[in-house]
């Protein structure tokens, strides 16, 4: 069932003023499950079991791949001929935002294929406004701002033409 944000919200506004402020999930299942379809938030969850349980082994499945690197190494060769090698780690593993709603699975990065390079700037964009969105209470209440992370987001944004000239 699809929800709106503000719905959701509304539901577990009502759910925390009910329980002393706190948000159990495994408290909010029970009650939703108790309640039934006539509880607003009953069919956002599946309660068949048996694809309940395929749902958990596939969460688990992405949970086994996450934060695995794919390492290699960048040479520079400055003016002078000089070489330098620096090490660089991008995710082993790239899940196209566009496809996750139809169930399809991740692909072997790779650093050399512009498609992969431009999806990982999508996704590091997504990221960022997402960490922004959740932080920036906490960055003003220290008398900071999101300037640096908004003109990084600007950069990803560009076009990989602005992102080479940028360099």
């Amino acid at each position: 069932m699809k929800m709106t944000r503000q719905k959701r919200q509304e539901i577990v506004k009502e759910f925390c003023l009910n329980h002393n402020g706190i948000y159990s999930p495994g408290t909010f299942v029970e009650e939703v499950r108790s309640v039934g379809p006539d509880h607003p938030a009953y069919g956002y969850f599946t309660w068949d079991d048996t694809k309940a349980a395929n749902q958990q082994r596939t969460w688990e499945a992405r949970m086994f791949v996450q934060g695995l690197k794919l390492v290699f190494e960048v040479e520079h060769i400055s003016r002078t001929g000089k070489i330098k090698v620096q090490e660089r780690e991008v995710p082993l593993l790239l899940s196209p935002s566009s496809t996750r709603q139809e169930g399809t699975g991740y692909y072997m990065f790779d650093p050399d294929d512009p498609d992969h390079l431009e999806e990982l700037r999508r996704q590091s964009v997504v990221d960022l406004k997402a960490w922004i969105e959740r932080y920036s209470v906490a960055l003003s209440s220290a008398g900071l701002t999101t300037q640096p992370l908004d003109r990084i987001i600007s950069i990803l944004e560009s076009p990989p033409a602005v992102l080479q000239a940028a360099e």
